[in-house]
């Protein structure tokens, strides 16, 4: 008889400890997906942070390419006016052209010591044609 209650409570702690380990595994398992949700979450907010600088990047981008066309222009027009100075023989057309051409460069923003070192006069030049053209 003690052997078969020794067999009994063999069998029940053996029992007891199989359902210890399943609960405890089940437990992990729980613990683990939870953990695994957060982490997914994290990256998500991640891949949203991302896009939204990616788009400001591209947008940045755009802007870039923009003044780098606008930059690549100015010096074609530039050169133009600057041919045609040089083209023209008669001094009357001549002054009238290089009132012209000063007041287009002066109008895109260049300042006197630019347009009179692009055009190779004086700056006092520069400024007389400028102060002629504002008192009209």
């Amino acid at each position: 008889m003690v052997y078969t209650l020794l067999i009994i409570g063999l069998i029940i702690i053996y029992i007891a400890l199989k359902k210890g380990v399943k609960q405890d595994s089940s437990f992990d398992l729980n613990l683990n997906n939870k953990v695994f949700l957060e982490e997914i979450k994290i990256v998500k907010n991640e891949i949203k942070e991302l896009s939204s600088r990616i788009e400001d990047i591209e947008n940045s981008i755009i802007i870039l390419n923009e003044k780098f066309e606008d930059i690549k222009e100015k010096p074609l027009r530039e050169e133009e006016s600057i041919k045609k100075i040089e083209n023209k023989s008669d001094n009357t057309e001549e002054e009238e052209d290089l009132n012209s051409i000063i007041y287009n460069l002066y109008d895109e923003g260049l300042s006197v010591d630019e347009i009179s070192s692009k055009l190779r006069i004086g700056k006092g030049e520069v400024l007389l044609r400028i102060g002629l053209r504002k008192q009209k």
